[in-house]
Formats: C-alpha cells, structure tokens, sequence
C-alpha cells in the first residue's frame, strides 16, 4: 500500500501535470490575415527554460509578387506572463534604431525571460526583429561596415577621417545591396 500512495501515485500524475502546465502556457492561435500576412509558431533556434514558458515563431508579411524580397519573414518570441498573473494584453517591444535588433539570438534572447521578471507587467512581451536587423529575412548584411567598424576600433575619438571612412562603407553596401536588386524602400516599418 505504501509503495501505491507514495511512489506510484505521484508518478502516475506527472503525466497530468506536463499536460496542466502546457495548455495554461500554450501559445496563442497561428493566424493567417487576408491579405496573405501569417503568424505561425515553430521551434525556438534557443534552448528554452524549464521555468519560464517562451515561444517561437515567424512572422511572414504579405506577398508581393513584384518585389524583390517577395515576402519578410521576422522572428517573434512570446514570453507569456504566468497564468496567476496574467490580467492584461503582453507588450509589444520594438527595438530602437534605426536598425536595431531585439537580441533575438541563442546567446542573447535569455535576457528577456530575466527582464519580464523584472518589469511587474500583468502581460506578457512580444519581440521581433524588424525587416533586415537581427534573425530576419533576408537580413541587411553589411560586411563593409563590420570590417572598418574593426579597424577604427583601437584608434582615437573619431575624426574627420573617421566619418569619411564610415560614410565611404555605408555607400559601398548601398550600392552593392542595389546591384543585387533589393528595394531597399521595402525594409522600413509599413
């Protein structure tokens, strides 16, 4: 009898308790808008926490046909607020920049379960990375940028100079980004 009630009773409800804590943290709907945009949900490109409920997907904005990319995908991470705790709408967090990421990456996204402890909110957050920063795609890549980044690293307080070599990086990987034919109107915020 002793074996029953204390060890095999507690083992036989392990199972309830998974499926408990997976429906009252399961993330919303996928959804799909009418002019083609979708949300669905994938597998986190991250180690999650045991503790902390996070979910991963991709957003995918409306085709079209005539541009070049055709379509953006933007990586989305929600961080549900726990369910005794929850009594508001999550938060939506956009990245400042111009071109700035929401630390969406393997090394970087466990900031974020840290922070939404932190905050006290009712909600939840919800990240993306906008149209070519971060884990996006396609992603503005600008190797020129990151190479005279590296090389004016160790020298003094910008100069002249430094401008100049800066502005003289930036046209490169404008005109290279051009040449491929990218539109680069399309990566804004409408």
């Amino acid at each position: 009898m002793y074996l029953v009630r204390w060890v095999l009773w507690p083992i036989a409800l392990l199972p309830a308790v998974w499926w408990l804590w997976q429906t009252l943290h399961a993330p919303p709907a996928a959804l799909t808008l009418a002019d083609g945009a979708r949300l669905e949900w994938v597998d986190c490109w991250f180690d999650r926490p045991l503790w902390r409920p996070m979910h991963c997907g991709r957003f995918h904005t409306r085709p079209e046909a005539s541009a070049l990319p055709e379509q953006f995908s933007l990586p989305v991470v929600y961080i549900p607020q726990w369910f005794w705790r929850r009594a508001g709408p999550p938060v939506l967090y956009i990245a400042g920049g111009p071109g700035g990421s929401s630390w969406l990456g393997a090394e970087e996204v466990g900031f974020w379960s840290h922070w939404v402890e932190q905050t006290g909110w009712n909600g939840g957050v919800v990240l993306y990375d906008q149209r070519g920063v971060g884990l996006s795609e396609p992603a503005l890549d600008c190797p020129e940028m990151r190479s005279v980044r590296r090389e004016l690293l160790p020298l003094p307080l910008p100069t002249e100079e430094t401008y100049r070599r800066v502005r003289e990086a930036t046209r490169a990987c404008h005109d290279r980004l051009k040449a491929g034919g990218m539109d680069l109107h399309r990566f804004t915020t409408q």
